[in-house]
Parts: structure tokens; C-alpha cells; sequence
């Protein structure tokens, strides 16, 4: 299948440079992605990055061989390996797919190698953009009939709805799939993932997902240019002829400016809930952000959309506030003055429509929207 990318893509590479495509890192997108989901169908999903003997799964082919009358499923549930592990491989046990990818037309999304640094008004440090790549992407899946429907399942969702590669917290990897290649997905999709009534745990969890997406249509065709932590690059004049080009090509990296105001802007209750919904880096302690806003992406028609998630758990961290710090979450997600000021927009808008949708709903929309259904 061939998809085009509509904010830069990022699978990992040496010296800040992405030259070729590493399969590896889209392939760990996917995973992440398909844990999520799984979890929130109430199936097992392990957490591939705890290495104990505990919680790490681990093929039993003696105890797959007992369990010999049993369905696939249960059978390999009983032989050590969760929901996930059985699509996409542990130890004792490879992944039930292949992935191919190939670059086609396409090129960094700006020359060199050298981020570029948003750093909104009276921020010190900023976000640092690396260039990524931007164009045409051949992907070749190759498995097992069951394997390649959840998969193709999950594309389809991850279109409307997440991202591939790495660095989606910035608003990588978002892509877009021509109309032949999304019907030839959808007659082979899927969408009956492994479920069950596994409760809510700490891991990524569907249930515990907003999205969110914005479509508006400026009344200015530079509406871009002043938003705060853009606007500031005009003094680097290679970073801004960069960012120029990349709204020219209907990109822009909108979402240093809402992360900046959703945390700076607001009455948290502790610098811990800011911490724990935005994220944090300093010595040991390293929290990656829960709400994750897209790049501002122009479509066809002339309109703009920006398309996030929000992943809020029920933990340690949060339960004490969770009510409050939730709610107060979703109301600025839905606060169209919000929106309107942070990207420029005041008395600059013609339209300006915002979507909030559970984390289940949007998955079980997307099902809906394919031939067949959920089944």
C-alpha cells in the first residue's frame, strides 16, 4: 500500500538524521498503538518494555502442546503469551507479519540536519524539532490472513486518529491514504481485536483516551505567522524559510503553542499535575506528555485540522485530582476561545468546528465507516 505523510515522519536514526526508513520504529508505533487498544477492549497486553521474568512474556512450547484442544487464542494465552505478544512476537515466538517499507517521492522536511527550535514567549528552552521526512511511503505486509486484517484495522484507525514512527508527542507521523489504497484496507481489515474483562491498569489503555480534532478555516492565509513560539523563528532566517515551506505544503507545528498555553496558561493543582499531564525531563525523572496536539494540516478544500489525544489515566499520580484535573482537561479542549487565540485566529476565522471523542467511540467509528462493521 502507498501512504503519504502529512507532518514529518520519524523512525530513529544516528546524528539527528532519518536517511532511510527503519521498519523497526513503525513497527513500534503500531505496537504501541494496538496494546492500547487491546487493553481497551478489556484483553492482555504486557508491557514490552519490563524485562522482569514476572511481567515479560515468554513462548512455552510445552505448555502450547498441552493445551493442544483448546481455541488458538486460549492456547497461547496458556503457554505465556498476552494478546499482543501473539500478533506481534516475544520470545519463543516471532511476529505473525512482515513489514516492508520503502521511501518513494519525498525528502527531509527541511535541509540539514539541525532542529528547529519553537520557544513561545517567555520560555526558556522551547520544543526541538528534528527534520524527519515528508512524502511517499510503500509499506508490503506480509502474514498471516488473521495477522494482516488486524493490522490493516489498525492503519485505518491510526489514519483518522494517531500516527506511525516515533516522536507523535510532537506531532510526527501523521499520513493520509489515497481513496484505492483505503478500500483495498477496509476489504481486508479486521476490526475483531482480542477483548475480554481485563479492568484498567497503568499502561495505555483505549478507555482512558480523548481524542480530539479541530477543522477551521482561516479568514487570512498567513493566519500561521504570528503564532507564539512561529513567530519568533523570523529571526532565524533559515529556520523560517523552512517553516514557510512547510506551510506552503499545508504543515504547520501548531502544537508547541497549545502545549505552551494548556500548561503554562492554566491553574494546575501542583507542579506535579503539570508534570503528569505535559511531561517532564530533569535528571532521573522522565514523564512523557499525556495530551499530544498535531501539527495544523490543510486539506483539499482549503480548511485547516488539528487532530490530538489525550491519554488520562487513573494513577497514583492523578487520583487525588483526577475529577478536576480531567474535567478541566476536556473543557480547554473544547474551549473555542482557547483554540482561537493560541493559533491566531481572533476575528480571523470564517469557521471553527471542535470534536471530542472517547477513546472506544472513535475506534468503534472507524469500524462502522468499513464495509462490514464491527462484526
Amino acid at each position: 500500500m502507498k501512504l503519504q505523510t502529512l507532518t514529518p515522519l520519524w523512525t530513529g536514526g544516528l546524528d539527528g538524521k532519518m536517511e532511510h526508513i527503519h521498519a523497526a520504529g513503525l513497527i513500534g508505533s503500531l505496537r504501541w498503538w494496538y496494546e492500547a487498544l487491546v487493553r481497551g477492549l478489556g484483553g492482555q497486553a504486557c508491557d514490552p518494555t519490563d524485562h522482569s521474568t514476572e511481567h515479560a512474556c515468554n513462548f512455552d512450547a510445552e505448555q502450547y502442546e498441552k493445551a493442544a484442544g483448546l481455541p488458538q487464542r486460549a492456547r497461547l494465552r496458556a503457554a505465556g503469551l498476552c494478546d499482543a505478544c501473539q500478533l506481534f512476537g516475544a520470545t519463543g515466538w516471532r511476529r505473525r507479519f512482515r513489514l516492508d517499507a520503502m521511501m518513494g517521492q519525498g525528502a527531509a522536511a527541511w535541509p540539514g540536519d539541525q532542529p528547529i527550535n519553537l520557544r513561545p514567549h517567555d520560555r526558556t528552552r522551547g520544543w526541538y524539532l528534528q527534520p524527519g521526512w515528508m512524502g511517499e511511503l510503500a509499506l508490503t505486509l506480509i502474514g498471516e490472513e488473521q495477522a494482516i486484517g488486524q493490522v490493516a484495522a489498525l492503519l485505518l484507525f491510526l489514519e483518522q486518529w494517531g500516527g506511525l514512527g516515533a516522536k507523535q508527542q510532537f506531532g510526527y507521523g501523521a499520513f493520509r491514504l489515497d481513496l484505492q489504497e483505503q478500500a483495498a484496507l477496509n476489504r481486508r481489515a479486521s476490526f475483531m481485536l482480542p477483548g475480554g474483562q481485563q479492568p484498567r491498569g497503568a499502561l495505555p489503555d483505549l478507555r482512558d483516551f480523548t481524542f480530539f480534532q479541530v477543522r477551521f478555516r482561516p479568514a487570512r492565509p498567513e493566519w500561521w505567522a504570528q503564532v507564539d513560539g512561529i513567530r519568533q523563528v523570523r529571526q532565524r532566517p533559515d529556520q523560517w524559510q523552512s517553516l514557510t515551506r512547510l506551510a506552503q505544503q499545508g504543515a504547520v507545528p501548531v502544537n508547541a503553542a497549545l502545549k505552551n498555553h494548556w500548561r503554562y496558561g492554566q491553574p494546575w493543582p501542583s507542579r506535579e499535575i503539570e508534570a503528569w499531564l505535559f511531561g517532564i525531563l530533569r535528571g532521573d525523572i522522565r514523564l512523557r506528555s499525556k495530551v499530544n496536539p498535531g501539527w495544523a494540516v490543510r486539506a483539499a478544500d482549503g480548511s485547516w485540522h488539528i487532530t490530538g489525544w489525550a491519554w488520562l489515566p487513573r494513577d497514583a499520580e492523578s487520583r487525588p485530582h483526577y475529577d478536576a484535573v480531567v474535567g478541566q482537561m476536556c473543557r480547554l479542549l473544547g474551549e473555542r476561545a482557547g483554540w482561537q487565540s493560541t493559533l491566531n485566529l481572533v476575528g480571523a476565522v470564517q469557521s471553527l468546528e471542535i470534536t471530542l471523542t472517547n477513546g472506544l467511540d472513535a475506534w468503534n467509528a472507524v469500524a462502522r465507516q468499513v464495509s462490514g462493521g464491527i462484526g
